[in-house]
């Protein structure tokens, strides 16, 4: 893997996500639909009424559940990407370190050998700070998924 694939392996990892991005904003609206219909619920007495907006809660949670697998999906998909990234980079860095310590063993200092190991270190740092946004982006979604929860238990508990 050169260093312009490593390149483009960062792009993919921030196209995805900017899709899980993208995602979790439509998740974030479902959970708000279901919100509004879960209030509205609670405020209204007919049984008719109870059906209509208890079926567009459903209705949002079944979305909610799709939009979740697919973000389940493209989360996967980036870890790999992410962890390949991580993986060639170590060897990468660890290949660069065993040439200098060799050139410096001979005291055969060579500039641009001194320099790669900088660019394979960045590129590590860069992954870990993509890593460490989906952790907390997935964070946001589990709080999310625990008020849901929490909202279809309310609601069995209304029926």
């Amino acid at each position: 893997m050169t260093y312009q694939k490593v390149k483009e392996k960062v792009n993919e990892i921030r196209k995805l996500k900017s899709e899980l991005t993208k995602i979790e904003e439509e998740l974030s609206e479902h959970n708000k639909v279901a919100n509004e219909n879960f209030e509205k619920l609670q405020r209204l007495r007919t049984e008719e009424d109870d059906k209509k907006y208890k079926s567009k809660i459903y209705d949002e949670a079944e979305k909610w559940d799709k939009k979740n697998s697919e973000r389940e999906n493209l989360k996967l998909e980036q870890e790999e990407s992410i962890d390949s990234l991580i993986k060639y980079a170590t060897r990468k860095r660890d290949y660069w370190n065993d040439v200098i310590n060799l050139h410096s063993i001979n005291r055969d200092f060579d500039k641009p050998l001194s320099k790669m190991p900088q660019k394979i270190k960045e590129t590590i740092n860069e992954i870990r700070k993509l890593k460490s946004e989906l952790i907390k982006k997935e964070k946001e979604l589990f709080e999310h998924d625990k008020k849901l929860q929490r909202l279809r238990r309310d609601d069995k508990k209304h029926m």
